[in-house]
Formats: structure tokens, C-alpha cells, sequence
């Protein structure tokens, strides 16, 4: 890329970007409650339960080191919990600016980065004391430097910093197995192609072996939550599971425009099998590695082990979070493919002012329009995060002081009470609660579900069906309190 694309004004956007976004997070992490995973985590580090950290999904080992290391210093403060996870955003954000610096055309590389950073749906990750947003930097940052070794450094030992990256990525999250095996499959395709300076020597062992003990590790920890019986998120069907989950939270708040999902589905996949298949196709004809060929082969072995995991093992395929692996290598690959073809399409033009306006006209505007897309998304995700959980505590001290016996909440209260907040207000422990599942309570005709709420004096409901519901199977209960969307309901004695 030319020397100008790495200065201003391009860096300096990148910083004043990452300063941003990174204060975005903070903000949002200063200000939602604890989630149900953080709280999960929460739990087993509290009382010290390394038996079923091991065999719980929910881990990700390199969030619950941080996790821990903030309890012992902050105390039980969410917002030390989540730190790490904030502190990785600029990271993540440098990473995709080398890799969008890696497109040799500096307006396309514009519109990668901003397409690649302003993902409301990613950067929601970054606020949470979880391990995908650590995940995703170390994988944005594997992919920067697999592509700079292939174009570069014709050196086994450089593959060291390769492996340390994937270890690094597996701790911050297991799932990440699909990526670290492409990154192996491209080590091994390097040796079998007889690349220069890749020959078998002592190096080339110590590197299989790095390798082979690295995803040996996280095959052995996900097949101990399989048989611990907590390997179960994900989906069955591959398209649904792997795009239509992610793009539905991607474009979350335009919900009503109910082809939108469909339609971003059938785009995407155009365009990874296109560009799948001209990067196959010529590595076929030159047998040489560039950025596109790399890419292509990381994004067909994640589609590739999904679909042959979940048919010889029954491994559900990756869904919602756990989808979103794919998205920083296939959209870097499918800008490769763009500048391929704008450079074959544009090299013999005479007319090269032309060329440099409606390139930039293109980014500019579509970098404005992603950057629209995110500031609403997040804003809207944000708003509606608060809204649900800012009656929390209230409704948590109100059944203190009414003394109820025995309550029953959906799991979204359920959890964090049980996990977080009997820990560090010792008044809650007195509460007695279950989960309900209230979709189940709004058929008025399911025997089990009502059957199952007998035993309750108050509930905590936000279904107005419910109530018409109580009131069609004359149910004694009073509307003791409500708070927004939720209100909670005293049974005054068991059912007529």
C-alpha cells in the first residue's frame, strides 16, 4: 500500500475511531448490570469451583483468569470484571486497521476497516466480562501476521508468534478450534507445496508439535463439557445457524423489515462463493500464497469442520455469538477479491482521476452508511439493555421486604440473583425463588406450567397475557407493584 495510506489522515481517523468506540464501551460497561454468563462466571470463581469450571462452556479461561484477578483487587465490581474485555478493544481495532492496511488500494481498505470495526453487534462483546471480544483481537492481529510471514518471512520459527496467537485466542475462547485448525492446515499446505524455506527439519517438528499440543488442549477441555453434558449452544441448521443468527443481531432493531435477514444471507453467500472461488481457482494456476488464497483457506476449513463436526459428532453448528468467528476473515477475504477484480477491471484506464474520485466517492459514502447502521443499532442496544435491567434491584428489594416465602421469576432474574446478588447483599439469601417460563403460563390451557406455579405466594411476570390468562382460570392474585414492563403479582392462595 502507499507510504500515505499509513499516515494521516488514515491513522489519524483510526485513532480518534478507537478512542471512540472504546469510550462507547467503557461508558456501557460502567453502566448495565451484570449478565447471566458474567454472573455464571461469576459464581464458580466466587466459591472456587474449579470442577465445574472445567466441565462449563460458559468458561473462557482467559476472562476467568482476569475475572479473578480483579476480584482479589476491586472486590465484586462489575465494571473491574469487565476491564479486560475493554482493554482489548483497542487491540482488536489496531488489528483490523493493519489487516485493512494489508488491501493495496488505501480507499478500499477504508471501507473494509470501517465495515470490519462498526459492528454493533461485535463491539457489544467488548463491554462484557467475556471472552469473545479478547477472541477477536488476537484473531484479527493471527490473520495480520499469517499474511505478513506468507508474504515476508520465509521462516519456520516465524510460525512461533503464530502459535502463541492461537493459543491465546483458544483461552480467550474454545470455539476459536475452527480458525487455529485453518491456521494448521496452512502451515502443513506450506510444507507439502514445498515453499521456499520451508523444508522438515527440527524446526518444522517443534512447530507440529506446538501445533498438536495446542488444539489437543482445547479438543480435551471441549470434550470434557460435552460429557459434563454443557456443550449444547448452537444451532442445526447451517445457514440459520451461522448467518441468519448473526445477522439478525446485527441488524436487531430493524426487525420489522422482516426480509432484511434473508436478503444479507443471500448476498454474503454470492460473495464468499465468488470469492472462494476465484482464490481457489488461482492458487490452482500459480500455486502461490497471497492474502486472498490465506483468507480463503481459514474461511473454508470454520464452514468446512461445522458442517463435518455436526454430522459425524452431532456438534451444533456455531450460532449468534459463538458466528461471529467468521466474520473478520471473510469480510477481509472478500475485499481481497473486490480490489482483485477492481485492479484487473481499472489497471489499463487512461483515465485515472475518474478512477480516484468514484473510488473514494464509494468509500466514503458506504463508510458513512455503515457508521449510521452502528450508531443506531448501538445506541438502540443500549437503551434497550438499561430498560431491562433498571427495575433489577427494585424488584429484588421489594420481595425482601414483603417477605415472600417462595417466588417465581424468569431465569433473567433468576440467574444474577442466584449467582451475583445473594453474594454481595447477604438480605437476598433469605429469598426462596424458581424459574418460571412464562411463554408457557401465556397458553392458558398448559396444565403442566400452571400446575408448576402452585407453590408460589408472589410472581414476577412481564406477559399481559399471563394475567388474562389468571384471570380465565379464576385465579385469586392481587397486582401488587408495577415497574415498567414487569409487575409483580401476589398469589393470595393456590388455585380454585
Amino acid at each position: 500500500m502507499p507510504s500515505t495510506v499509513s499516515h494521516s489522515p488514515f491513522t489519524v481517523l483510526h485513532i480518534v475511531t478507537t478512542l471512540l468506540l472504546t469510550f462507547a464501551v467503557a461508558i456501557i460497561a460502567w453502566h448495565i448490570k451484570i449478565s447471566y454468563d458474567e454472573s455464571l462466571s461469576y459464581y464458580v470463581l466466587k466459591t472456587n469451583d474449579l470442577k465445574r469450571m472445567l466441565g462449563l462452556a460458559n468458561t473462557h479461561w482467559l476472562n476467568s483468569f482476569f475475572m479473578k484477578l480483579s476480584m482479589l483487587i476491586a472486590g465484586d465490581s462489575v465494571f473491574a470484571f469487565r476491564i479486560a474485555s475493554i482493554i482489548a478493544f483497542p487491540f482488536y481495532a489496531t488489528g483490523l486497521f493493519k489487516l485493512s492496511l494489508l488491501l493495496k488500494n488505501h480507499w478500499l481498505a477504508l471501507a473494509c476497516y470501517a465495515l470490519l470495526i462498526f459492528n454493533p453487534y461485535t463491539i457489544q462483546f467488548f463491554s462484557l466480562a467475556r471472552g469473545y471480544g479478547m477472541a477477536l483481537a488476537f484473531q484479527a492481529w493471527l490473520l495480520y501476521y499469517l499474511i505478513i510471514i506468507f508474504k515476508n518471512e520465509k521462516s519456520v520459527q516465524a510460525w512461533n508468534k503464530i502459535c502463541l496467537l492461537c493459543a491465546l485466542m483458544l483461552l480467550a475462547n474454545l470455539t476459536y478450534l475452527y480458525t487455529v485448525f485453518g491456521v494448521f492446515g496452512l502451515f502443513l499446505l506450506q510444507m507439502i507445496t514445498r515453499q521456499k524455506g520451508y523444508e522438515w527439519n527440527t524446526n518444522t517438528y517443534k512447530t507440529i508439535v506446538l501445533f498438536t499440543l495446542i488444539i489437543g488442549g482445547a479438543g480435551t477441555s471441549l470434550m470434557i463439557c460435552r460429557y459434563a453434558g454443557d456443550l449444547w449452544f448452537g444451532g442445526e441448521y447451517f445457514i440459520e445457524s451461522l448467518f441468519s443468527s448473526f445477522w439478525h443481531r446485527y441488524a436487531y432493531y430493524y426487525s420489522d423489515i422482516q426480509a432484511l435477514t434473508p436478503l444479507l444471507n443471500v448476498f454474503i453467500l454470492i460473495l464468499i462463493t465468488v470469492s472462494i472461488g476465484y482464490f481457489i481457482y488461482n492458487f490452482w494456476k500459480k500455486r502461490r500464497f497471497n492474502a486472498g488464497t490465506i483468507l480463503t483457506l481459514i474461511v473454508l476449513t470454520i464452514f468446512g469442520l461445522n458442517i463435518f463436526f455436526h454430522h459425524a459428532f452431532g456438534t451444533p453448528y456455531l450460532f449468534k455469538r459463538t458466528a461471529l468467528q467468521w466474520w473478520t476473515p471473510v469480510i477481509a477475504m472478500m475485499f481481497f477479491y473486490i480490489e482483485k477484480i477492481f485492479t484487473s477491471n481499472f489497471e489499463n484506464s487512461a483515465n485515472t482521476n475518474q478512477q480516484q474520485i468514484s473510488k473514494s466517492f464509494f468509500s466514503i459514502t458506504f463508510s458513512l452508511l455503515i457508521l449510521f447502521h452502528f450508531v443506531y443499532q448501538y445506541k438502540a442496544n443500549y437503551n434497550d439493555r438499561i430498560e431491562k435491567q433498571r427495575y433489577d434491584i427494585q424488584i429484588y428489594n421489594d420481595l425482601y421486604h414483603k417477605k415472600a416465602n417462595h417466588v417465581g421469576m424468569s431465569r433473567h432474574f433468576c440467574v444474577p440473583l442466584k449467582n451475583y446478588y445473594q453474594f454481595i447483599d447477604k438480605r437476598y439469601q433469605q429469598l426462596r425463588f424458581d424459574f418460571i417460563y412464562e411463554t408457557k403460563l401465556a397458553n392458558c390451557v398448559n396444565e403442566k406450567a400452571w400446575n408448576a406455579i402452585a407453590s408460589f405466594d408472589y410472581l414476577v411476570i412481564s406477559e399481559p397475557q399471563t394475567i388474562t390468562c389468571m384471570r380465565w382460570r379464576n385465579v385469586n392474585f392481587e397486582v401488587v407493584k408495577t415497574y415498567g414492563q414487569y409487575q409483580i403479582i401476589h398469589l393470595k392462595d393456590n388455585f380454585e
